[in-house]
């Protein structure tokens, strides 16, 4: 059981007021694709970018993205540092045993049939489609991925220090992460971070039934859990982030909520040609007609909760990018940048321990920075360390959540990162 005692201020700078596009990190096998349908249901067409690899990649599809302004796919946080701007960036989580089982039977299906058309499919993949890997070992083993959670909502390799740095991104706003196991609370509170209004979905992409295997045995189960120990620190966090979050919202958010649920328990009975299939051909017109009837022309508790969400959520801080080049002869050199005001002068400072040993502007040009798209103006910097300095150090922003690339500890000229 979650304590929720303390839930004080868990609704500072959760959402983002301004219009930044959406994008939507994608674990697998964790009712992603139902959140899709959501995306589609507040579309006028099927205007959702698949940035994953599969589909081409960010770079090939950046353009399509930028002029629709919602996307995602299989990707991991950082994304704004390629695209150069502020993202909205929102995600699911399930709990990791059941996304991992789930995973194994999906592929026991061949995807619903879509490896069968080619579909990317893994090494691991293969093997248990073939047969030859039974879900005890898919499970023991953690194949395919271990701490896949950390991975995407940090961006970078799964350890204590990635772990610390993903709740600092749903902490204090970055990231928006829900939860699969309540999906019509998860897209109310979505309408309310992303300034959509039809908090509905319909099932997509859910596994085929097949003749299951028998359950991991509690041995597999618990080699699982201590090898993916970071990812259920982190999806226990957005469970007890989340049930504050609700904790403290007024009156108006259950009143919205029992109508969603009414709303969707109507959708849920209607004869459903997506449940089990991949919706890359897009979806079908008539059944999209019928779920918008179900949906009506607006529910005035779930409308004014929407509304009254948005300025409750706060919002984000800003997005920084920033790269320490050099450190010689007892000079820090680099660059950053502030995405939403690129121009902006910025204080960078070196910290040893907890002391802060030497500052300096963001003031001297850098025409490179500036040719790759990050704006005009000066953004590098060149500071002196104190003389005869030798300890370990690292450079910052101050004030700034995000941190620069290369940022160190750094000792004597060197990178111990």
């Amino acid at each position: 059981m979650i304590d929720i005692s303390d839930c004080s201020s868990w609704t500072e700078a959760v959402a983002p007021r301004r219009d930044d596009p959406v994008l939507f990190l994608h674990p697998p096998k964790s009712a992603g694709m139902t959140v899709l349908s959501f995306f589609r249901l507040n579309q006028s067409g099927d205007n959702f970018v698949n940035l994953s690899r599969d589909s081409g990649g960010v770079a090939a599809n950046t353009p399509r993205y930028l002029q629709t302004r919602i996307g995602g796919g299989h990707l991991v946080y950082g994304v704004h540092h390629q695209l150069r701007r502020p993202l909205n960036y929102v995600t699911i989580l399930r709990d990791p045993l059941q996304r991992q089982i789930s995973h194994f039977h999906y592929v026991r299906t061949g995807k619903n049939g879509v490896m069968s058309e080619g579909c990317s499919v893994s090494s691991e993949e293969s093997l248990v489609y073939r047969g030859a890997i039974t879900l005890e070992e898919w499970v023991e083993n953690s194949l395919q991925e271990t701490n896949l959670l950390v991975k995407m909502l940090s961006g970078k390799a799964p350890n204590e220090r990635s772990l610390a740095e993903a709740k600092a991104n749903i902490e204090s706003g970055r990231i928006f992460a829900g939860l699969a196991e309540d999906m019509e609370s998860y897209l109310l509170l979505l309408c309310g971070r992303t300034g959509l209004s039809r908090p509905f979905h319909f099932d997509t992409n859910r596994t085929r039934t097949i003749e299951k295997s028998d359950s991991p045995s509690p041995a597999a189960i618990a080699s699982f859990k201590h090898l993916n120990r970071l990812d259920y620190e982190l999806f226990e966090f957005v469970k007890l982030r989340t049930r504050c979050l609700v904790a403290e919202l007024p009156d108006f958010f259950e009143k919205a909520l029992t109508d969603v649920r009414v709303i969707q328990r109507r959708i849920d009975h209607l004869a459903n040609p997506h449940e089990h299939n991949y919706i890359d051909r897009g979806f079908d017109a008539g059944f999209l007609s019928r779920v918008c009837d179900c949906i009506g022309g607006g529910v005035e508790s779930i409308d004014r909760c929407i509304e009254a969400l948005r300025p409750l959520l706060g919002s984000q801080p800003p997005f920084h990018h920033g790269f320490v080049d050099d450190v010689s002869n007892g000079v820090v050199t680099g660059w950053a940048v502030n995405l939403e005001a690129p121009g902006e002068r910025l204080l960078i400072e070196i910290r040893s321990a907890a002391e802060v040993i030497a500052t300096g502007w963001t003031d001297l040009p850098r025409p490179d920075v500036s040719q790759a798209g990050f704006g005009n103006g000066g953004s590098g910097f060149s500071i002196k360390l104190p003389e005869g300095f030798s300890d370990d150090f690292v450079v910052g922003i101050r004030g700034a959540f995000d941190g620069l690339q290369h940022a160190g500890p750094w000792k004597l000229g060197w990178n111990c990162c």
